[in-house]
């Protein structure tokens, strides 16, 4: 079973990036909310009140421990990709930002992931899609430290249809495909082509390839 660890003393997610204490135990406080919410209105239903009313805590326990749960999970799992994030506070920084927390996550996703929980499956089809386009372990740590996101995108309507776009339009394929994402990771998470009238999110544009 995972063993949580103390909480971390030097990241959060505010305005500027991660400079507050404990962000660990905020997320988790916020998710803990989100959950505890859901569960109240659940339980204002006329009908069911009164046993709602005694059953809310335990029921709003359930929800949040497994949001706990997840959230190490996958800051686990970024450990795991190596020395590049053997500091458990850029693990979480690159979780907080694959899942939409915090201003830096924000300028990528927009409104189109915010403060979302973590999902280790989201997570880990990210990893495997980056070991199938031929990198090493640390190559694909190193697209996860230049671009975070790309462990929240989802894989048949992002990723790959990313690298289906550079092989056909760039024809590029194996080993050249790879160094092309080492060089600009962020390739993985272009969603628009403004085609010369700049929609304003340079950051998510072909242009920039």
């Amino acid at each position: 079973m995972l063993q949580l660890r103390a909480p971390l003393s030097a990241c959060t997610a505010g305005q500027s990036g991660y400079t507050a204490p404990a962000a660990l135990p905020q997320r988790r406080q916020q998710l803990q909310r989100r959950a505890r919410r859901r569960v109240a209105a659940a339980a204002a239903e006329p009908a069911a009140a009164a046993p709602a009313a005694a059953a809310a805590p335990a029921a709003a326990a359930a929800p949040a421990a497994a949001a706990d749960a997840a959230w190490a999970a996958c800051v686990a799992r970024v450990q795991g990709l190596g020395p590049a994030f053997a500091d458990e506070a850029e693990a979480e920084k690159a979780v907080q930002r694959a899942f939409g927390w915090g201003a830096r996550a924000r300028a990528y996703w927009r409104h189109e992931k915010r403060d979302a929980p973590p999902d280790v499956a989201q997570l880990d089809a990210a990893l495997a899609f980056l070991g199938g386009l031929g990198l090493d372990a640390e190559g694909t740590a190193k697209v996860v430290k230049a671009f975070p996101e790309v462990l929240g995108c989802a894989v048949d309507s992002q990723l790959q249809r990313n690298a289906d776009q550079l092989r056909r339009d760039w024809r590029l394929e194996g080993e050249v495909l790879a160094k092309a994402v080492l060089r600009n990771p962020a390739v993985l998470g272009y969603n628009l082509d403004c085609a010369g009238d700049c929609a304003g999110e340079c950051n998510r544009c072909w242009a920039r390839f």
